[in-house]
């Protein structure tokens, strides 16, 4: 499945390029640095809910620009980075860290004007792997869809898939742009069925356009 997403979306990405002039088309890289966490929320009535946290963490990202009107242009891109949660409870010592590692394909329409650009669009996203971490002991994450009850030891922990929507602004300087971006995730991620949670990243990027 996820062989087949990524060889759909680099299909789309040449047939775009092609319908334009390619000598036109740019790419590019970045890099970033993001505070990620999760909005989390119980079905059922909580004395003590966890008090959530944000985890830091980077990415690096692989973009194409394809100029489509004047001042505006398609950008999708292939990402890699890590999101994730940090809670901790009124009686633990220490927070429960989850950190997945996702592939993520953010595909934004973006205005330029006088070196700035900001852009928006959505995102899809597929974990790879992740860990658990609570205090000196961690774990794998059990990344899927199922969850069978609160004493099963066969529960997954992480959704396979995020979707989302995510903006982005900056300035371009020569090769070189700075910008932030935020993204907002749209599905849960919890497999149980008694919580919510949505993926939630703010954070700042360089890179470069060639």
């Amino acid at each position: 499945m996820k062989r087949h997403i990524l060889i759909l979306f680099l299909i789309s990405i040449v047939g775009v390029a092609k319908a334009q002039d390619s000598s036109k088309v740019r790419v590019g890289f970045k890099i970033g640095w993001s505070e990620v966490y999760t909005d989390r929320s119980s079905t059922q009535a909580e004395m003590n809910p966890a008090s959530m946290r944000s985890l830091s963490a980077f990415s690096g990202a692989l973009l194409v620009d394809i100029p489509l009107y004047k001042s505006l242009s398609l950008q999708p891109a292939i990402e890699y980075g890590v999101k994730g949660q940090s809670r901790k409870y009124y009686n633990a010592t220490s927070a429960m860290e989850y950190k997945i590692k996702y592939w993520t394909l953010p595909l934004n329409l973006v205005y330029k004007y006088k070196g700035f650009y900001v852009g928006a669009g959505p995102y899809g996203a597929y974990a790879v792997n992740g860990k658990f971490k609570q205090g000196g002991s961690s774990r794998d994450v059990n990344i899927g869809e199922n969850y069978f009850s609160a004493s099963s030891k066969n529960n997954d922990d992480w959704s396979v898939y995020d979707i989302g929507v995510n903006g982005i602004l900056g300035y371009k300087l020569w090769k070189f742009t700075i910008g932030v971006r935020y993204d907002l995730g749209l599905r849960d991620i919890d497999p149980n069925p008694y919580y919510s949670s949505k993926t939630r990243r703010a954070g700042i990027e360089i890179g470069m356009l060639f």
